[in-house]
């Protein structure tokens, strides 16, 4: 098996209602809002290592995000096989951003996840889960994440 990491983060469409109407006005319908953003990337496989793969990469996706709305960004992080067609991944873990973050978010403040294995600060031991949500009973990926 040659893994890699995908990494997306899932953003709402800031300039789209619920987000751009004014206090004073009537909320939107649900059916006005947008679907938002998807940015991926992904890390380089390693080649014939299934058990215990060590990426040292560091990923960073720029965002952007209105004050206080870290909750409503959501990342992914799904290991997949290189070479193999396959749309499911082997593993997954999806959480908020604000259950991951280390700072706050600022209005039109560029943001980014770093995931390497550089510094202690900001580690996290992710559990993995199947396609199914079942988790992987001894599974992690450890990662430093950061939102500068």
């Amino acid at each position: 098996m040659d893994p890699y990491v995908e990494v997306s983060i899932h953003i709402p469409d800031w300039a789209r209602p619920p987000y751009t109407y004014p206090l004073s006005s009537a909320t939107p319908s649900p059916s006005s809002a947008g679907a938002g953003r998807l940015i991926s990337r992904r890390t380089n496989a390693v080649k014939n290592n299934g058990f215990n793969p060590v990426w040292q990469e560091v990923l960073s996706l720029p965002f952007d995000c209105v004050e206080g709305m870290l909750d409503l960004i959501f990342v992914r992080f799904a290991v997949r096989r290189d070479g193999v067609n396959d749309e499911e991944p082997v593993a997954v873990y999806c959480a908020s951003l604000g259950n991951l973050a280390m700072g706050q978010c600022h209005q039109n403040l560029m943001t980014r996840i770093l995931m390497t294995h550089l510094d202690s600060a900001g580690y996290r031991h992710l559990p993995l889960h199947d396609t199914q949500l079942s988790r992987y009973l001894f599974s992690t990926l450890f990662v430093m994440c950061a939102i500068n």
